[in-house]
């Protein structure tokens, strides 16, 4: 019995080796999944895989990203951390100016960080069932951004920007029970076929991954 931490560990290490070697062996080596492997942390073997496109750590227990994260990835064009225990994300995060998809949904997050902003190619921004309580003004640079998924957060106002993000066609915003208004102009999605929902909110029309 005292053996079984030690072999899951070391199941877990072959896994990870597993799949880095998979990765390197392509002739792109552009991918990386470490989903569903209860990882506490990123491997520190994966940093220096800087030419990855695609990196999924979906459904792991991190707390935290290694501080030179961007830094080590920055080709990096989809991210995927959902479903982790992370609290913030790295401050330097709109450094990744090839990013066009961030999946960050299921976490404990209470804000993006402004830097996002510099994601100028980002058109896919999943965020819902965290902790979020606003968006930033800022975030009406996001020119790219077609998906904006905050549904399930602690948001209570919406910049007035974001109507002026011409590309948005999905907006979630259910499940945010203190956003008691939409404004009017963002309203104005409506005819761009988002679609009203209820009094307050505004509803994905596609199906969007969670």
């Amino acid at each position: 019995m005292a053996g079984r931490p030690n072999q899951a560990k070391d199941a877990q290490d072959d896994s990870v080796a597993t799949r880095l070697e998979k990765c390197e062996s392509l002739s792109t080596g552009h991918d990386l999944n470490l989903a569903d492997l209860n990882l506490l942390a990123v491997p520190a073997q994966t940093l220096h895989l800087s030419s990855l496109r695609t990196l999924n750590l979906r459904h792991n227990n991190l707390t935290s990203l290694p501080v030179d994260f961007v830094e080590c990835f920055p080709l990096l064009e989809v991210l995927n951390v959902a479903q982790n225990h992370l609290s913030h994300l790295p401050p330097d995060l709109g450094s990744l100016q090839k990013l066009r998809k961030l999946f960050v949904q299921s976490n404990q997050l209470r804000s993006l960080p402004l830097s996002l902003t510099g994601c100028t190619k980002l058109d896919q921004l999943f965020a819902q069932h965290n902790h979020l309580q606003d968006i930033p003004d800022e975030f009406a640079l996001l020119s790219s951004l077609q998906i904006l998924s905050v549904a399930h957060n602690q948001l209570t106002t919406l910049p007035k920007g974001l109507s002026a993000l011409v590309k948005l066609e999905v907006v979630d915003l259910s499940g945010n029970a203190a956003l008691t208004d939409v404004p009017e102009n963002l309203r104005r999605l409506h005819d761009r076929h988002a679609v009203l929902h209820s009094k307050y909110v505004l509803l994905l029309f596609h199906q969007a991954a969670r």
